[in-house]
């Protein structure tokens, strides 16, 4: 059986095995967290005693998607009981020495979270926030800091502090390139242990949700080659595979009879899955039929028999895929033979003879034919004339002509030729114009939700977005939208007749529920009520304005809502369509959407249900859903309109 692979597969495949190997393996400790308990192998090659293994204590899991596979998920928890017990003793004196790891996920704080450490050891450590400021990791112990810039981040991100104590420095990489050197006089790294991973003494641990993963710590100093092959992690690409009958994939885990694209997933010299995509075209052993005419005698096309009397003969030869085709030849042994043809030509025909023609007609033409004889050929003429013409072509960006034959980046007039629909060339002149497309940033602050441009999404959380909208010109515009996002604190504390907000040094307006009209006057953070109803507070803060929920105030004291208590609403934000559960079954509940200006814009009877689906018909933008039970309870929900 033969198998045929496309030439870019293998280079790509040797390729990533050469990456692979440039990858060294740590002496000291080596965590991949791939597992799924709460035992953690150590992979380094020469771990120290007792280290084989690490446990995790407390809440930090393994899972999500790390850089190679799996990752620790951090808790934010308190170190005393959420960590990785490497089990180790820390010692790092008197040699160079290199930490790395890889996180994602971590939020930007200003709260001091720590990942790694020693308490006992000089208090050795890493963090983020504190003095190192939200998006770095800062080293520390008894040493000059290092600050690694950019490294606590959201996204995946690579951090490596390199001590070359031949040097007497210390040097931070993020993804990496060089982002700061320390000069350092004498760094003495030992302890009791134990030494933690995802968290140090009592402190906070690994942010919640974060995600830590190849943690690697050398007795050596990495060389700036070494710590950027830390980034690679190889893969293969798709291949495409010919094979005769059946084919068997790389892994040896599958024999496929059938094409098909198939998946095959092996480990790579880096020990991250290597998944390939095999487009596989199975060519089975062929049968034919062929009737051949020939003069005088025929070989075969293996060459093994020349047959001179017309039959029915039987050949086998290895077909385009080197599979086994089986041929029978039907074989008629003639002399010279005649022919008429209909050929149709652009412009000018040659005949087979030599002879050229440039008017249809019918011509007579003599010449061997296939078998060697003399073939007369009557050849029914066609002539067809090329054509011209121009047009005009405005393009984003670039133009690919008819033919695909070239693509332009710059106006200008260009030739292109093509077959006309009589198969002749129709050659084209192209007066092109390239508009090319634009980009820009913009910085937008927004109440809790922001609609890009193109409203082909709607974002509530700050952060970096990207929107594509046609510019003037109808290209692409491409936009970078720095968003903050800002929200409104408008919960609320009730104390006997007193409603207090809690947001401080905000804007405050109370309101009658009932109306949703403002309280002359009520413009401070507390609120007494004068007569019973329903209130709730318009907290104006970070240039962005807010309802809280109602409260009802009754005699003295203040209704806790019991109504809002047994009543939930989702999805929020929604597209328009939400849903409104009951805990208890009601007889009868009024259900009444309010826009912010106060006005009621749609109203519906909820009766004898616990379930039932509304939609806000309205445009985008906050609404409140305003409900009754009709003996005196009543909820008052925000709903957000994407």
């Amino acid at each position: 059986m033969k198998k045929t692979y496309s030439l870019a597969c293998i280079l790509f495949f040797v390729l990533a095995l050469s990456q692979s190997y440039a990858q060294s393996v740590p002496e000291l400790l080596y965590y991949k967290f791939d597992g799924s308990g709460t035992t953690v192998p150590n992979m380094a090659s020469a771990p120290p005693a007792g280290t084989a293994t690490a446990t995790i204590v407390g809440a930090p899991t393994q899972g999500g998607n790390g850089q190679c596979s799996g990752a620790l998920i951090g808790t934010g928890l308190s170190s005393t009981g959420n960590f990785v017990n490497t089990n180790w003793a820390t010692n790092l004196d008197g040699t160079s020495w290199t930490l790395s790891f890889w996180t994602s996920n971590v939020p930007s704080t200003t709260s001091t979270q720590y990942i790694l450490g020693d308490v006992n050891a000089g208090g050795f450590r890493v963090f983020t926030g504190g003095v190192a400021n939200p998006g770095n990791w800062i080293l520390r112990g008894g040493f000059t800091d290092v600050l690694a810039t950019g490294g606590a981040s959201t996204g995946p991100s690579l951090t490596t502090f390199v001590y070359d104590m031949p040097a007497n420095e210390i040097r931070a990489y993020v993804n990496g390139v060089l982002v700061s050197t320390v000069a350092q006089t004498t760094v003495s790294i030992n302890g009791t242990g134990p030494f933690k991973v995802g968290g140090y003494s009592s402190s906070a641990s690994l942010p919640g949700g974060s995600l830590m993963d190849e943690f690697r710590l050398y007795n050596r100093a990495l060389t700036p080659a070494e710590v950027s092959q830390l980034m690679i992690v190889a893969t293969f690409n798709t291949s495409s595979i010919t094979a005769c009958n059946s084919y068997t994939v790389p892994s040896g885990d599958e024999t496929y009879t059938a094409s098909g694209t198939y998946m095959d997933t092996i480990p790579n010299m880096a020990g991250c899955d290597s998944i390939m995509t095999l487009n596989v075209t199975i060519i089975n052993s062929s049968a034919s039929t062929w009737g051949v005419t020939t003069c005088d005698s025929y070989t075969v096309p293996s060459g093994d028999e020349t047959y001179t009397v017309s039959g029915t003969y039987m050949d086998t030869i290895p077909n385009m895929a080197g599979c086994d085709s089986v041929m029978t030849i039907n074989l008629t042994i003639l002399n010279s033979s005649a022919s008429t043809q209909s050929v149709t030509a652009c412009n000018s025909y040659t005949a087979p003879g030599g002879n050229t023609y440039t008017i249809s007609g019918t011509y007579m033409d003599t010449i061997p034919n296939m078998a060697g004889c003399d073939s007369v050929m009557t050849i029914n003429l066609t002539i067809i004339n090329s054509s011209a013409s121009t047009q005009a072509i405005t393009s984003c960006n670039n133009y690919t002509v008819p033919s695909g034959s070239q693509t332009y980046t710059a106006s200008g007039m260009y030739m292109d030729t093509i077959p006309n629909m009589a198969g002749c060339d129709s050659v084209m002149t192209i007066n092109l114009t390239i508009i090319n497309s634009s980009a820009s940033t913009q910085s937008i602050t927004a109440c809790d939700s922001y609609t890009v441009p193109s409203g082909n999404q709607t974002y509530t959380a700050s952060g970096t977005y990207m929107d594509t909208i046609p510019n003037m010109a109808g290209c692409d515009s491409i936009m970078t939208i720095n968003l903050t996002i800002n929200t409104v604190n408008v919960s609320v504390t009730a104390s006997a007749g007193t409603l207090t907000a809690n947001a401080a040094a905000a804007g405050y307006q109370w309101i009658d529920c009932s109306t949703n009209l403002p309280l002359a006057g009520e413009t401070a953070q507390a609120f007494t009520a004068t007569a019973d109803g329903m209130y709730a507070v318009v907290v104006t803060e970070n240039s962005c304005t807010d309802t809280s929920a109602c409260f009802t105030i009754v005699g003295t004291g203040v209704n806790e809502n019991l109504l809002a208590s047994r009543i939930s609403l989702y999805p929020n934000p929604t597209q328009g369509q939400f849903t409104i559960a009951c805990s208890d079954k009601q007889e009868k509940l009024l259900v009444e959407i309010v826009n912010t200006l106060g006005e009621t814009v749609q109203s519906e009877l909820m009766t004898g249900a616990q379930l039932s689906n509304f939609n806000i018909a309205g445009t985008a933008g906050m609404y409140f859903v305003k409900i009754s039970n009709g003996a005196g309870e009543n909820a008052m929900i925000k709903v957000i309109k994407q």
